[in-house]
């Protein structure tokens, strides 16, 4: 009886869901919901999706009667009219004749490994630096500035405001600087103003980075774009070990070179690559949170396993993580997130007290640490440890006249909208062929509207998750199977939370660890003041995660039917690589088309090789 109740709601839920989704395609224009009467491929993608999911949701409800029917007269008689959909059926699922999917070996993983993050920052490289390799355009030298104020001593920045700019009783509305007449070359844009001072709201770490290699060498000026290359080449590397050690220890019938893809997946993706693509100084602290956020994420899993080092690797995974914060502070609540369950799992799953109590205390103490070095760091230039400096910047329209209005829960549906959904451009005729044009006004689909009265600031470039990588529709399954086994737990009646927390193998501590951090980075973004491609990055090598242990389940429940495994990896292959070659396109324009200004000779040769203008 309850799963016939549970079948009716789930297929009335699709069906719709459906519905609503087919009707605002069709009457799109007449709800003015969109400002062209013609038919345009949102609209139709909008359609098509409405009827895939009217489509399921009758699937789901007379699936109850599929029994029934085949073995019913008329359809026994046309029996032979169905061979032809039956026997491709048949030959996917056939399994009684057939050896299961042999497991693949781990030895040659490890290269696939290696070439999958060497041909990360190999094509890093040769995008930071236009296709040059060894010359570099010059960039931004904002935390080599920091730098070198540490090295002196000092918190603010060696550099002194003009007296012009220290003058005005409000110099952070970006129209009272231009009333007193002042460019933005002639002040430190985006630093903040705080008693007659510059200083950043960014975090330390990356000039403490820039610090560390200047006490080497105190004639190089570190750019921007260097620490942004160092992020992503640690990234690359990290991603790469994290992939290889879920396929050994989670899933060993995971193929090796799916390891390989899925760490080109982490890297070049649209907003992650976006940060090498557009190499200043609002991508670094991003670039460096993400290093240490991965690289705290594998101390961890390695510590899960490891009973010899596990003190040593809950210390590191604290310190990185504490590193993270230090560099983007938005990453707290999903890093909090994943401390708890880092705390859960030492304390449930060891059966050595004195072992897990060492590795929580071992966990805690670097991040102890690093939040009295950030709340003295905040406190020593500011009066208060937990301001940060953001409110004293010198930019432009993201900072509105109250800055209680930085965040607002009426930003939300924008956000979510830019963050997961908003479309490309497409443009079959010119390379790259794929855009994220800047966000005009015209450009926002009339139910997604934007609060006018709270100044929210849209008009960066930016295209969803869920466009520019396809391939994390599959994590969806997630939510799916996290459905099914609370369905079941709540079946039984009976809770007991230890021995549920005990029974869990460590892929769902991973997924449940790395899906809640998700949601904590997508529900901090989605407040905000204004969304744009670089925040993503706080999001997408989570969601490559998550992508990679969908497939590693799989791979689990997959492996009795080689067919259709290897039908399920070539399609996964296959949306991989569509993912990676959006995100190597789209960053060739990057906004600011920095490849083709940097090295037209090449860009044109690119482009005449595709298109053969």
């Amino acid at each position: 009886m309850r799963n016939n109740l549970a079948r009716f709601i789930t297929a009335l839920v699709f069906i719709l869901i459906g519905m609503t989704f087919f009707i605002i395609a069709i009457f799109a224009f007449q709800f003015h919901l969109d400002n062209n009467q013609a038919f345009g491929p949102n609209r139709i993608a909008l359609a098509t999706l409405g009827i895939i999911f009217i489509i399921t949701g009758v699937i789901i409800y007379v699936s109850q009667y599929f029994k029934r029917v085949w073995e019913s007269p008329v359809v026994q008689r046309a029996k032979p009219f169905f061979n032809w959909i039956k026997t491709p059926y048949l030959w996917l699922i056939k399994s009684n004749q057939e050896k299961p999917e042999p497991v693949p070996a781990l030895r040659g993983t490890a290269l696939f490994a290696i070439a999958g993050a060497g041909l990360a920052i190999f094509i890093s490289l040769w995008y930071i630096t236009s296709g040059r390799m060894l010359t570099w355009t010059p960039s931004t030298t904002y935390f080599d500035r920091q730098a070198n104020a540490f090295l002196a001593g000092q918190l603010s920045l060696l550099e002194k405001p003009p007296a012009a700019l220290v003058a005005l009783t409000n110099p952070y509305q970006y129209k009272n600087r231009i009333k007193a007449g002042l460019q933005t070359n002639d002040y430190i844009w985006d630093a903040s103003l705080y008693n007659g001072k510059y200083y950043y709201y960014w975090g330390p770490v990356p000039a403490l980075l820039a610090a560390l290699v200047k006490i080497f060498q105190p004639a190089w000026v570190i750019q921007d774009q260097y620490l942004i290359l160092f992020a992503i080449v640690g990234l690359a590397i990290f991603l790469a070990a994290l992939f290889y050690w879920l396929k050994k220890n989670c899933f060993p019938r995971i193929p090796g070179w799916l390891v390989m893809l899925m760490t080109l997946l982490g890297v070049l993706n649209t907003s992650v690559f976006w940060l090498v693509n557009h190499p200043d100084v609002h991508e670094v602290p991003i670039a460096i949170g993400e290093l240490f956020l991965v690289l705290g994420l594998y101390t961890a899993l390695t510590g899960f396993q490891s009973k010899q080092h596990q003190v040593l690797l809950m210390a590191l995974t604290g310190l990185f993580w504490g590193a993270a914060i230090g560099s983007r502070i938005d990453l707290s609540p999903g890093l909090a997130w994943m401390v708890l369950l880092v705390f859960l799992f030492l304390l449930f799953k060891s059966k050595k007290w004195p072992l897990s109590i060492g590795g929580v205390v071992a966990l805690v103490l670097p991040l102890l640490f690093w939040a009295g070095g950030l709340a003295w760091y905040n406190y020593a230039r500011f009066g208060n440890i937990l301001e940060t400096g953001h409110r004293f910047q010198l930019t432009g329209g993201a900072l509105p006249v109250d800055y209680r209005n930085i965040v607002s829960f009426s930003y939300i549906l924008p956000n979510l909208y830019n963050l997961l959904a908003r479309p490309l451009e497409i443009y079959w005729h010119e390379f790259p062929f794929l855009y994220t044009p800047f966000i005009r006004s015209t450009m926002w689909p009339k139910i997604f509207f934007y609060p006018r009265d709270l100044n929210y600031f849209y008009n960066e470039p930016i295209t969803g998750l869920f466009v520019s990588m396809p391939i994390i529709w599959l994590v969806l399954i997630i939510g799916f199977i996290g459905f099914i086994r609370t369905s079941r737990v709540l079946r039984k009646g009976e809770l007991d939370l230890a021995k549920l927390i005990q029974a869990q193998p460590i892929s769902t501590w991973i997924a449940a660890m790395v899906s809640g951090a998700f949601i904590f980075n997508l529900g901090t973004l989605s407040i905000f003041i204004f969304s744009t491609m670089r925040y993503q990055a706080d999001l997408t090598p989570l969601l490559t995660i998550l992508f990679a242990l969908c497939v590693g389940w799989a791979s689990s429940s997959l492996h009795s039917y080689p067919r259709l495994w290897r039908l399920v990896l070539f399609l996964i292959g296959i949306l991989i690589l569509i993912s990676v070659i959006i995100g190597l396109l789209t960053n060739f324009q990057n906004g600011d088309w920095i490849f083709k200004n940097n090295n037209p000779q090449l860009y044109q040769s690119i482009v005449h090789f595709f298109t053969g203008k």
